[in-house]
């Protein structure tokens, strides 16, 4: 039975299971790649022992003690954040690109507007049919995470790691939850949600082949 899911524009995308030994691999290659692109080295400081020598503690945020301390704090939870950001960026890339059946379109009209506006393309084949789902086939960052839902639901994912994946997706998106109400809010354009936030945990696979969930600790 073919499945498609029908978005908020009203366009048709077919989706299809995702085969469940390989997000488990994708992740790991995108942390070995985001440690490669951001290395988060945990910044540390000694103390001295009272027999000599010295022990070996990592810092917090309240052993900081000099701008030196501070810079690397900030350098090693920038880095984490990113590391994190670049993981949960291609375990979205993967879920949208293996979980559907698309193709791009004969014509080029829809690169000729996207050029228009002054959006580079990117040459790689996924990263051009990845552009294509997400900001022209799909309205806003709802319409991508209910396509990621109806994906795993197709493959038969369940409800909690589904609901692990889509916050973090959202943060991805630049959406943030508001404490107080529980409710997400989408970035407003002024800056204020960094992309960084609401980076939570993530689907991983299990030695059985299920999935299982990892968590990413920013900060």
């Amino acid at each position: 039975m073919i499945t498609y899911y029908t978005t908020k524009n009203g366009e048709k995308i077919q989706v299809q299971s995702f085969p469940h030994m390989l997000p488990g691999k994708v992740q790991l290659a995108a942390e070995k790649k985001a440690k490669e692109l951001y290395p988060a080295i945990h910044p540390t400081y000694d103390e001295p022992l009272m027999g000599g020598g010295v022990q070996t503690f990592q810092h917090d945020e309240k052993s900081l003690q000099t701008d030196a301390d501070r810079e690397a704090w900030r350098i090693f939870q920038e880095n984490t954040a990113r590391q994190t950001l670049h993981v949960n960026d291609m375990m979205m890339k993967f879920y949208i690109l293996t979980g559907t059946v698309v193709t791009l379109p004969e014509n080029n009209n829809w690169r000729k507007r996207q050029e228009y506006f002054g959006i580079e393309l990117l040459t790689d084949e996924n990263d051009l049919l990845y552009h294509y789902i997400t900001p022209v086939l799909l309205l806003d960052v709802n319409d991508l995470v209910d396509l990621v839902t109806c994906i795993m639901e197709a493959s038969g994912i369940d409800k909690d790691t589904m609901d692990a994946a889509k916050a973090s997706f959202r943060g991805v998106l630049g959406e943030k939850k508001n404490p107080a109400s529980g409710v997400d809010s989408a970035n407003d354009g002024s800056g204020s949600a960094s992309g960084l936030d609401n980076l939570t945990e993530i689907p991983r696979n299990g030695s059985d082949g299920t999935l299982e969930l990892v968590a990413v600790t920013v900060g």
